[in-house]
């Protein structure tokens, strides 16, 4: 999953891209949190971000705000730790 997400380039056909997600999820049987979990990640690593969403816009939209508040709410509280 992680080398389809950081070999995706802004020419490429998104609907091919989606079938590409959709069988490695049914192949080895992925989370599908998780699958969004590591493109909300690639994201996060890239430079460009406009491939990205209409891979996002493939999920419930409730799935996707649940994994993004949850990166926010991991950064916030990570930042808020003291150092040992």
């Amino acid at each position: 999953m992680i080398l389809l997400l950081t070999g995706l380039k802004d020419r490429q056909d998104n609907q091919s891209i989606w079938k590409k997600v959709l069988e490695l999820v049914g192949n080895f049987d992925l989370d599908p949190d998780r699958v969004l979990d590591l493109i909300v990640d690639a994201r996060l690593m890239s430079n460009n971000d406009s491939h990205f969403i209409p891979l996002l816009r493939q999920f419930n939209k409730n799935s996707v705000t649940l994994v993004i508040g949850n990166r926010l709410k991991q950064g916030q509280s990570s930042a808020t730790e003291p150092l040992a």
